[in-house]
């Protein structure tokens, strides 16, 4: 329903007790472990997703092999949350081992067949292997056909992601509109999913050079991330630094710096000084300092981002 709810709190004392009573591979256990990374995944919070699940990655797969639908279950999770920590070679190899146990232990139509392959055409696209994600991603689409879900606009997300990264724009501009569309009359506004698609759709518009026509996607999707997540999250400092950019190049750079510092600050605080998204996002400062022609904050802003680089 689109309402965030932040304290797992209970989920972890339930899954803590379970372990205690029952063991770590039993039905009940893994059954609260999957509850509980998913709830961690839809709040964007991968590390904690894959410090959960990393660990426990070889006591299940000792307890029930590896492709029991409870061990798929929970590596599609941990692979996804890869993909986010690291992304790389790493997160292709986790994926492809992934679909290869699914495709073994699975039936054709089986909706966990399905969101495994979706996850290694994630893997794909994050490790700038396009036309191989396309390769996976374009059957997936003709296998659901008209379906009106919430997987078929993610799917159309991704493909809209590919098809950009290809040259094929109209395309892609036409996949994104269908998933912001799509989600929209599903499941309303304000919903994080439909925050995803009306960014990504401003973006598409960005790259396409239609800055006016994608300033009001990516100034709503940057107003709903910040009311759901509040400042810092992931997504809000990724949604801002889209709408700067968008800013920047319609003119506006002092109103660019309104939008990013606060999230640098908050960035800062929760997703640590040297997460990739803070110094792309300080990076972004430093460029936007020097156009407002504040150039000794800008050389300062630069000199902090490299300095932990030279260490």
């Amino acid at each position: 329903a689109g309402v965030v709810v932040s304290d797992l709190g209970a989920g972890e004392r339930r899954l803590g007790a379970l372990q205690a009573q029952l063991g770590s591979s039993s039905h009940a256990t893994l059954q609260t472990l999957f509850e509980l990374a998913s709830a961690l995944s839809g709040l964007d919070r991968h590390r904690g997703v894959f410090a959960l699940l990393d660990p426990r990655r070889p006591g299940v797969r000792d307890a029930i092999g590896e492709r029991h639908r409870q061990a798929l279950q929970l590596e599609r999770l941990r692979v996804r949350a890869l993909l986010a920590v690291r992304g790389g070679p790493a997160g292709v190899a986790a994926a492809e081992v992934l679909v290869a146990n699914a495709e073994r232990a699975l039936p054709p139509d089986d909706p966990l067949l399905f969101s495994s392959r979706f996850v290694l055409s994630q893997a794909l696209l994050t490790a700038g292997r396009y036309v191989e994600g396309l390769a996976i991603l374009e059957p997936l689409e003709r296998q659901i056909g008209n379906e009106q879900s919430l997987r078929a606009a993610a799917l159309l997300d991704r493909l809209a992601s590919g098809y950009t990264a290809v040259g094929r724009l109209s395309e892609g501009l036409l996949a994104q509109q269908k998933s912001y569309l799509m989600t929209m009359a599903l499941v309303g506004a304000d919903h994080p999913d439909t925050l995803r698609a009306i960014n990504n759709y401003g973006n598409n518009l960005r790259q396409l050079g239609d800055n006016d026509a994608a300033l009001p996607f990516v100034r709503q999707a940057y107003e709903g991330y910040n009311r759901l997540y509040g400042p810092g999250h992931l997504a809000s400092v990724i949604s801002a630094r889209g709408l700067s950019l968008v800013l920047g190049e319609l003119g506006q750079p002092k109103e660019s710096l309104q939008i990013i510092e606060p999230q640098i600050s908050a960035a800062v605080e929760r997703l640590g000084p040297e997460h990739r998204q803070t110094i792309n996002t300080k990076v972004h400062q430093a460029e936007l300092l020097d156009l407002v022609g504040r150039y000794a904050e800008s050389i300062a802003v630069s000199e902090s981002v490299l300095a932990p680089a030279t260490k």
